[in-house]
């Protein structure tokens, strides 16, 4: 979502010790999602993803995507990380990345209702106030039942259009059930930035408008949309298709600088950002800076650890997933110290066994580095981020090539995972830090 995760079926795997695994799996248009086993007293799952049709290449270095900036900065909040300043940029799909489902595929939408009788389903239809027209529509589209549930196929025309908060609460029930995923896995946006996410896009007004007819709420603090194939469908010029996709799809993330004054003090800052064993590589950079009359700014790429440096803004290669790691959000959290990444990670077995040995739970993250798990009520992970300072995470909100490793604040990060999850039973968020920090 915003994040395009990936979820979906559960498949067990056998457990080993007194770990309790589970996998989960499905296709989201071009984003995935994974989770793992997170800590030895709280029952874990593991996400995996499915590929999506776009030819596989061998690992080679990350693809960098390309930026829109407005250019605009914002102070951050003063600790023992210094003052940050931070600029939002939207960084979207590499050109090779943009995938499109040819004309000639048969991608049929369908919804299915988990639990629902065929009367149900047209009582729920009538409980949303929708236009006679639709209802009718609805009501008279293939129904077809499964022996837990009733699939429904709506026609784009209805997709079309259904207003904003019938879309809201439709696809607030739809979402939540696993079997929808690979047509309703929504972007999120911002409402206060929308404009800025989606500026100098190159689409047309058309577009523009179809894109923003098609949006609708997710509470007071979220856009969504989930439509992509019907809006495709609706516009005839693959280019036009490509840049489509390319807006929609873009990530927002911050670009963020540390500033030094002559003033501040080299050996808190030290301190802070060469955990891990990199003081002596950052003292004599930090002590240089302090020393510029007036003071300077210095990007925090200059401060973070090797396998963050490398990663930052850029798209991993699609490559086979059965012959290479696999690059989610835990293998990365786990590696952020690795200078040359350790893909035993990729094992939820071993991610497990590494946690309950090399870390312990903290209340909040207060470090560089500290593990940040987010996870249901009931002990499912789903997601792991790198703590950085000031509330901003190191995060890859997925499995797939088509997800870059960002920074985004921790706030913003829960509020997207959270969209699946109703309200009464909200995602929980675990702190781990590692005994060798």
């Amino acid at each position: 979502m915003g994040r395009r995760s990936e979820e979906s079926g559960a498949k067990p795997l056998e457990p080993q010790g007194d770990a309790t695994v589970h996998v989960h799996v499905s296709r989201r248009i071009a984003i995935g999602l994974c989770v793992v086993l997170v800590a030895p007293w709280v029952l874990l799952a593991i996400w995996a993803v499915k590929p999506e049709n776009a030819p596989l290449q061998e690992p080679q270095e990350a693809v960098a995507g390309a930026v829109v900036s407005n250019g605009r900065t914002e102070p951050g909040t003063s600790g023992p990380w210094g003052q940050l300043e931070y600029t939002r940029i939207a960084i979207e799909l590499p050109e090779e990345f943009v995938f499109v489902p040819p004309s000639t595929d048969d991608r049929t939408i369908r919804w299915f209702f988990k639990g629902y009788t065929e009367d149900q389903v047209v009582a729920l239809f009538e409980s949303i106030d929708l236009e006679d027209s639709l209802l009718d529509h609805l009501k008279a589209a293939p129904y077809e039942p499964a022996p837990d549930g009733v699939w429904v196929t709506p026609s784009d025309e209805v997709i079309l259009k259904l207003k904003p908060e019938a879309r809201a609460k439709l696809y607030s029930i739809l979402i939540g059930f696993q079997e929808n995923s690979l047509f309703i896995d929504p972007f999120c946006y911002r409402p206060a930035l929308l404009d800025e996410r989606i500026e100098r896009s190159g689409l047309s007004e058309r577009s523009l408008e179809l894109f923003k007819s098609l949006l609708y709420h997710h509470g007071p603090s979220l856009l969504l949309f989930a439509d992509v194939e019907p809006a495709l469908r609706q516009i005839a010029d693959e280019t036009e298709q490509r840049r489509f996709v390319k807006t929609i799809s873009r990530k927002t993330t911050l670009l963020a600088k540390l500033k030094i004054t002559p003033d501040c003090s080299v050996r808190e800052l030290v301190a802070y950002w060469g955990v891990g064993g990199r003081s002596k590589d950052l003292e004599p950079l930090l002590d240089s800076l302090r020393r510029v009359e007036g003071g300077t700014m210095v990007d925090l790429l200059h401060l973070l650890p090797r396998f963050v440096r490398q990663r930052l803004y850029t798209y991993p290669r699609a490559v086979d997933p059965a012959t290479v790691a696999k690059q989610d959000c835990f293998w990365s959290a786990f590696n952020v110290f690795n200078d040359e990444p350790d893909d035993r990670y990729a094992d939820m077995t071993y991610a497990a066994e590494m946690l309950q040995r090399d870390y312990y739970h903290i209340v909040s993250p207060s470090q560089l580095g500290d593990l940040i798990f987010l996870a249901t009520d009931d002990g499912t992970a789903v997601h792991a981020a790198s703590y950085i300072a000031d509330n901003i995470v190191f995060t890859k909100n997925g499995a797939m090539y088509t997800q870059p490793w960002i920074l985004m604040p921790l706030d913003d990060m829960v509020a997207i995972y959270s969209i699946p999850y109703p309200a009464d039973r909200p995602l929980k968020v675990h702190y781990y830090r590692r005994k060798a920090l």
